[in-house]
């Protein structure tokens, strides 16, 4: 079986050496490559030929992408991909030796799956790493929580992703979730893999995908809003049994959101949570939080959390300034 390993590229001349190195050194030998240059104004076009020229034994498809966004690259090289199963890498990614052999082994052990969701890696510019795992006991619970792996750390059925059309292209964060989200309404069928073999590594600029976080926050509301009126009409007896646990994980996100844009973070909770919505006990806000929203409503432990946020946010920035 061929496995096809897709790495969009934009800025990454400083890492896509290092990232096809982990690919070229992969266990698994039944593989493709394709490599999309995403409109790069570094030397990342010039870097992959090069690397091609000097590794003729490990043969490489390099093309180009107008179209701005890692979506738009990545669905460049599924066009012309072959392969039966898709690895999608980012080029500042790197995969663990067997991480590919170690997935293709668990598809052989359930062939109805359209993805495998894989545990990874997480590196930071400082050194310091976590160890990431998925959940998958409830696909969609998984999905609204953030829980079922990232892009590089999973493995994707080509035939169920060319039957959904691939990538939106139109949205800028949150990706990868749309897409499972697409995937998992067609067939459920996902394979937990807790092996951290993927490493995700943190860069300080050149991504595809421009960091703004109000914007970034605001898709990603709104595909979790987007499952929920799906979950609504598809699956209404599940909703009827499940509905408070996504009111209560929806209300965390927007007070998360909060911490970006107050006044639309009210607006938001106002017309996605009912009236009178309780907040359980959660590791995700502080029980003080908790008693204010349950008691005075969710404007008012909001705008404490906010004001205590903003104060921390002065306080480092008035030290950091004594300390120059």
């Amino acid at each position: 079986m061929i496995i096809s390993i897709i790495i969009p590229c934009y800025n990454v001349e400083a890492y896509i050496e290092e990232c096809l190195d982990s690919v070229r050194a992969q266990t698994y030998p039944h593989l493709e490559v394709i490599c999309v240059d995403n409109n790069s104004t570094d030397d990342t076009y010039q870097t992959i030929e090069s690397y091609k020229k000097k590794h003729v034994d490990f043969p490489i498809t390099l093309l180009k992408e107008p179209k701005p966004g890692a979506s738009a690259a990545r669905n460049a090289g599924l066009r012309i991909a072959t392969g039966e199963w898709i690895q999608f890498l980012d080029a500042d990614d790197l995969l663990e030796l067997e991480k590919i052999e170690h997935q293709k082994g668990l598809i052989d052990e359930n062939r109805k799956a359209v993805l495998v969701i894989g545990a990874y890696c997480k590196k930071y510019l400082d050194q310091k790493h976590k160890l990431v795992y998925p959940e998958i006991d409830d696909p969609y619970k998984s999905i609204f929580g953030t829980k079922m792996g990232i892009t590089s750390s999973n493995l994707w059925s080509k035939a169920q992703l060319l039957e959904i059309k691939g990538w939106h292209e139109g949205i800028g964060s949150s990706q990868e979730y749309e897409l499972m989200f697409r995937l998992i309404q067609i067939n459920s069928c996902v394979i937990l893999d807790n092996t951290p073999l993927t490493i995700v590594r943190e860069r300080e600029k050149g991504q595809i995908t421009k960091s703004d976080p109000d914007k970034v926050w605001t898709q990603y509301l709104q595909l979790r809003v987007g499952i929920m009126s799906y979950l609504r009409s598809a699956k209404p007896s599940y909703w009827d049994e499940e509905s408070q646990w996504y009111y209560q994980k929806l209300a965390l996100q927007i007070s998360t959101y909060a911490k970006y844009n107050l006044s639309n973070s009210n607006q938001y909770h106002e017309r996605y949570i009912p009236r009178g919505n309780k907040l359980q006990p959660s590791k995700e806000r502080s029980p003080f939080f908790i008693f204010i929203y349950n008691l005075l409503g969710y404007r008012t432990a909001n705008l404490l959390r906010h004001i205590k946020y903003k104060a921390s946010l002065n306080a480092f920035k008035f030290i950091q300034q004594k300390l120059k």
